[in-house]
C-alpha cells in the first residue's frame, strides 16, 4: 500500500484479496466446527438417526451460532493487547492443557481416564481465569506493565545493570500473580494438567502399569527408565505389560495343553481302532 498505493484500483484489489483470504479461512473453520458438533454431539448423544434434511438444517444453525460467537469474541480480542500477545495467550490457554493431557498419557503410565479428564478441565478453568483475568485488570488500569526503555541516548560508556524497575498500577494479592508473562501460559497449563491428573488418578485407583499395553507409553521413556532405574522401577511398578504377557503365556500353555490332549485322544482312538481291526 505504501509503495503502489498511487496506482488506481490497486488498493481496492489489495483489500479485496485480504478479505477473500480471511473469509475463506473463517468459512471453512465454521463449517468444520458445525460438522464436528453435529457428528459428535447431536448424532452421538441426542439423536442417533437423523434424516439428511434435518442434519443439513441443524448444521446450518450451528454454523450461524458459531459465527455469532466468533463475532462476539472480537470484542474480547480487542482487550487482549497486541496481535502477538493475543495469539500466544490464546494458544497458551488452550494448547497448554492439551499438551498436558497428551504428556500425561505418553509418559505417565499411572494416569487413568478420570485423572486425565479432571486434570484437563481444571487446567482449562485455571488458564482461562489467568488469561482473561490478566486482561480484565489491564483494561481496568489496575495492572500496568511498563515498557522497558530501549534508547541508549545519554547513557554512559560503562555498562550498567539495573536491579529493579518501578512498577505501575496497584500491587499485592492476585495482581502479583497476574504479572506472569503470557509466554509461560503453555508451560503452566501443561504442568497443572499433569499434576492434577496424577493426583486424581492416585485418588481413584491409578492404572497399574503392569496391566498396560507397552505400546501406549513412549518407547524411549520406557527404555530410559529401565536403564537409569533398574532396581527402583520395580517399586513404582514400572514393568509395563508384565501381567498381559503372563496372561498370554498362560493362554498359550492352556491352548497347547488342550491341543496335546486332543491329539493324544485322536491317536488313542486310532490305535484302538487299528488294534480292533487286527483282532478281527
Amino acid at each position: 500500500m505504501d509503495t503502489l498505493g498511487e496506482i488506481p484500483g490497486l488498493p481496492g484489489l489489495f483489500v479485496a484479496g485480504i478479505f477473500s483470504a480471511a473469509l475463506s479461512t473463517v468459512s471453512s473453520g465454521l463449517n468444520s466446527l458445525a460438522a464436528i458438533c453435529l457428528e459428535d454431539f447431536v448424532k452421538g448423544i441426542f439423536y442417533d438417526k437423523l434424516s439428511d434434511e434435518k442434519a443439513t438444517s441443524i448444521s446450518k444453525f450451528l454454523a450461524v451460532g458459531f459465527g455469532v460467537i466468533s463475532f462476539l469474541l472480537v470484542f474480547v480480542a480487542e482487550q487482549l493487547g497486541g496481535v502477538l500477545q493475543a495469539a500466544l495467550s490464546i494458544f497458551g490457554m488452550i494448547g497448554g492443557p492439551i499438551l498436558g493431557v497428551f504428556t500425561l498419557g505418553l509418559f505417565f503410565p499411572w494416569g487413568n481416564s478420570k485423572g486425565a479428564f479432571v486434570g484437563t478441565l481444571t487446567s482449562f478453568v485455571f488458564m482461562f481465569w489467568l488469561g482473561f483475568g490478566t486482561n480484565i485488570e489491564i483494561a481496568k488500569g489496575n495492572l500496568v506493565i511498563p515498557k522497558l526503555p530501549v534508547s541508549v541516548d545519554g547513557c554512559p560508556q560503562a555498562n550498567l545493570t539495573i536491579q529493579s524497575f518501578p512498577k505501575q498500577g496497584e500491587s499485592g494479592g492476585v495482581l502479583e500473580f497476574y504479572r506472569v508473562s503470557y509466554m509461560w501460559y503453555s508451560m503452566i497449563g501443561c504442568t497443572v494438567t499433569i499434576l492434577v491428573g496424577l493426583f486424581v488418578s492416585f485418588l481413584t485407583k491409578f492404572q497399574d502399569p503392569r496391566e498396560l499395553d507397552p505400546n501406549l507409553i513412549s518407547p524411549p521413556i520406557d527404555r530410559l527408565v529401565r536403564f537409569l532405574f533398574p532396581e527402583f522401577r520395580h517399586k513404582i511398578l514400572w514393568d509395563l505389560g508384565r501381567k498381559m504377557r503372563d496372561a498370554k503365556e498362560t493362554i498359550n500353555r492352556s491352548s497347547h495343553e488342550a491341543l496335546r490332549k486332543q491329539s493324544d485322544g485322536v491317536l488313542n482312538k486310532a490305535f484302538d481302532y487299528d488294534h480292533t481291526e487286527t483282532k478281527c
